[in-house]
């Protein structure tokens, strides 16, 4: 099992049209790795192996929710908080 590595974020986003004409965009080519030690996914995966990762995403902002509230309460848009 691995802890998930990171990489910087890629420096270009392309953008093309299809064939209907709709604009496409495309974010790469991805970035250099950030932090790509002995114990993460990246080390893994260069050695040959499989990377098992346990992951979660919550990408809320605890430190802004009374601040938030704040500015709710005070535009008359309320509930339970």
């Amino acid at each position: 099992m691995t802890r998930c590595g990171s990489r910087h974020p890629a420096d270009k986003v392309f953008c093309q049209q299809d064939p209907r004409g709709q604009n496409l965009y495309w974010i790469g080519p991805p970035g250099d790795k950030f932090d790509a030690g002995p114990d993460t996914d990246f080390a893994a995966v260069e050695q040959g192996y499989v990377a098992i990762t346990p992951l979660q995403v919550d990408l809320t902002a605890y430190a802004a929710q009374d601040v938030v509230k704040t500015w709710l309460t005070k535009a008359g848009v309320g509930g339970e908080w």
